[in-house]
Order: structure tokens, then sequence, then C-alpha cells
């Protein structure tokens, strides 16, 4: 049986991959460009990078783990804005296809 604390994680990591749906939304509305999604590979670049400067320490004052969210919350978010962008390909193409 699932702890709530297992709940509330899975429960914050899929709102992250929706967060990356509507960037998704607002890129394809709005600015026509894949610009969030950009934000979002770069929020991966930045990740890792803080991973790979900052040590490993128990001890506090390193930046380690938040390299490590940031890192793992982009790449969901990506998720979210990647299979929102599949769909929306489909979409336009299926109904584009019926109106002819």
């Amino acid at each position: 049986m699932l702890s709530s604390a297992d709940v509330t994680r899975y429960v914050v990591w899929a709102g992250v991959v929706a967060i990356g749906a509507v960037l998704a939304l607002l890129d394809r509305r709005w600015i026509g460009r894949p610009v969030l999604g950009a934000l979002l590979l770069a929020g991966i670049g930045a990740g890792l990078v803080i991973t790979a400067v900052s040590p490993f320490s128990f001890g506090g004052g390193d930046h380690y783990m938040e390299g490590v969210i940031v890192s793992a919350g982009s790449a969901l978010a990506l998720a979210g804005y990647g299979v929102t962008v599949v769909c929306q390909f489909a979409h336009r193409h299926l109904v584009g296809r019926r109106r002819r």
C-alpha cells in the first residue's frame, strides 16, 4: 500500500508534467515557436552543470540536490511538453483531413 508521502510525491510530479503540457499550449497559441521548450532543455542542461560542479556532501552548503531537482523537473515537464506537441500535431492533421 502506498504511503501518504508517496502519493504526495506522485501528485507533485504529475503537476510538473501538466505544467509542461500547459507550456506547450502557450507556445503554440501565443508564441508560435518552441521557446518555452528550449527553456526546458536549458533547465536540464543547467541542472546537470550544477550537479557536476557542486560536490555531493551531506553537510550542506552545496547545490547538488538543487541541480538534480532542476534537471529532473525540467525533464518531466519536457516529457509533458513533448506529448502535448505530438497530440497537437496529430489533432491538426486528423481534423484537417476530415474537413476536406
